[in-house]
């Protein structure tokens, strides 16, 4: 039979291109939480680890395990965040940026 890893042991990680941004749940010294379900976890070595729903895939199960791997003495809620502070992906933002700009007449005599 395996042995089933303990989530408090497993890192939260995102991959950049400079390399690997880690911080252990066990490590973590300050987990920010919004009730839109971001997440940022705060290292010892003040690396900050950003979890996005809106920008990766993010199930409610797995900001679940992040809170429940951070102990909650060291866990900060947040109020909600203002629509417009939640970062979107790129395409989104475009389209909702092309839609706000303001529209030429389609005909140069109108």
């Amino acid at each position: 039979m395996g042995v089933r890893r303990c989530p408090w042991f497993v890192p939260a990680s995102f991959l950049t291109p400079d390399g690997r941004t880690t911080v252990r749940y066990a490590d973590c010294h300050l987990l920010l939480a919004w009730p839109d379900g971001a997440r940022q976890l705060i290292g010892p070595d003040a690396i900050v680890l950003h979890v996005e729903p809106t920008l990766f895939d993010v199930t409610p199960a797995a900001t679940r395990l992040i809170d429940a791997a951070v102990p909650a003495d060291r866990q900060i809620t947040l109020p909600p965040r203002d629509p417009d502070e939640i970062p979107r992906p790129r395409a989104v933002r475009e389209l909702h940026e092309y839609l706000a700009r303001p529209k030429r007449p389609w005909c140069s005599r109108c």
